[in-house]
């Protein structure tokens, strides 16, 4: 097995079960490691939120390098007025 999925299925041993089971409103705390730092878990909680349609706001406390994952309805997508296009 290559390293690169070793680290994946690690990744996911170490978020999912805390990430899974989660309600409206309630929060998963996911420690940050060196082998897995706050880029690759927000990441992993991104992607995971496409796939399974669980959207999640992410917070992270660098005092105890805690990711917290709390469970949210869907995010409304903004439409963004381009400035160099004329408005009528």
């Amino acid at each position: 097995m290559s390293e690169e999925k070793k680290h994946l299925e690690a990744l996911y041993e170490h978020v999912h079960p805390k990430v899974r089971g989660l309600k409206m409103g309630e929060i998963g705390a996911i420690s940050c490691t060196r082998e897995f730092p706050i880029n690759e878990l927000r990441w992993y909680l991104f992607a995971y939120a496409g796939h399974k349609n669980k959207w999640f706001k992410v917070t992270h406390d660098a005092v105890s390098n805690v990711v917290y994952a709390k469970r949210v309805e869907r995010p409304i997508a903004v439409k963004h007025e381009r400035d160099d296009e004329e408005v009528e």
